[in-house]
């Protein structure tokens, strides 16, 4: 063995008489011992290394995956939009905007844009040619003012749907636009969908797709269009969950689900 050798070699530089058998062995002990130790510190080093490094890795993954969905999400909403019919010069309001997505690219495209929420929420960016009002969907009183309505992931909040489609309607000019953009609910999704969205807002109720045609059809609106999609989406959480029919993967307290045939893309006009 090198080590050893190396012993070995370090006591013949020692005058001889010093050095017994037994100092000899207990020397090699303790530099075996040593080096061991000097192993394990390196080992730990390398373990502490690898964790920092596994950990920057995931997030830059985390981060990835997240600015893949927006980017993805922007060219989706685009193409619901251009679905729609909607351009520039075009008058819309959006209901429940939310974070503003929807409101962002509505005026990115030239519209003028009315972005309304029940609570001032932070907007992704505000734009010149967009008005940000706070008021509750159930009671606004818009009078024929646009062309074109969007609603975008929000019917499940509402205590009362039909009476933010009553309005909507009202805000509407002569055969003015309804965009929707929903999840709804499967057999499997239903009880899946509720508990996770309770973590941002009381949920009221999810439609089926059928249950959401019916709603809309009723408040005297003709369905022109409709679009079913896989549902993606993530929501934040302490544990993972496991639901037969629904793709999930858990980290590091982001829940992201699929939801085979969860989204609906409705295009109607006002009747």
């Amino acid at each position: 063995m090198k080590l050893e050798q190396d012993i070995n070699k370090l006591f013949e530089n020692v005058q001889s008489e010093f050095i017994t058998d037994d100092v000899k062995e207990k020397l090699q002990t303790l530099v075996e011992a040593k080096v061991i130790q000097i192993s394990k510190d390196k080992v730990k080093e390398l373990d502490e290394q690898y964790e920092t490094f596994k950990s920057e890795q995931q997030e830059k993954l985390e981060e990835a995956a997240v600015s893949y969905v927006e980017e993805h999400l922007i060219e989706k909403i685009d193409s619901y939009l251009t679905m729609a019919g909607i351009q520039k010069g075009d008058s819309v309001l959006d209901v429940a905007t939310g974070n503003g997505v929807v409101a962002y690219r509505l005026a990115k495209r030239g519209c003028r844009v009315v972005a309304m929420d029940i609570i001032p929420t932070p907007c992704l960016e505000r734009m010149e040619n967009t008005t940000y009002l706070v008021k509750d969907a159930e009671e606004m009183d818009f009078k024929r003012q646009f062309d074109a309505v969007t609603v975008r992931n929000s019917f499940h909040y509402f205590p009362n749907p039909r009476q933010v489609l009553r309005n909507i309607r009202t805000a509407l000019r002569k055969n003015g636009t309804l965009l929707i953009m929903q999840p709804i609910a499967t057999e499997s999704s239903y009880p899946f969908l509720k508990h996770v969205f309770e973590k941002k807002a009381p949920v009221r109720t999810f439609f089926t797709e059928d249950e959401l045609l019916d709603v809309v059809e009723s408040e005297k609106f003709t369905i022109i269009h409709t679009k079913i999609e896989d549902y993606a989406n993530w929501v934040r959480t302490d544990h993972d969950e496991k639901i037969k029919g629904i793709h999930t993967s858990y980290s590091k307290g982001i829940l992201y689900f699929s939801i085979p045939r969860g989204y609906i893309i409705l295009l109607a006009k006002k009747s």
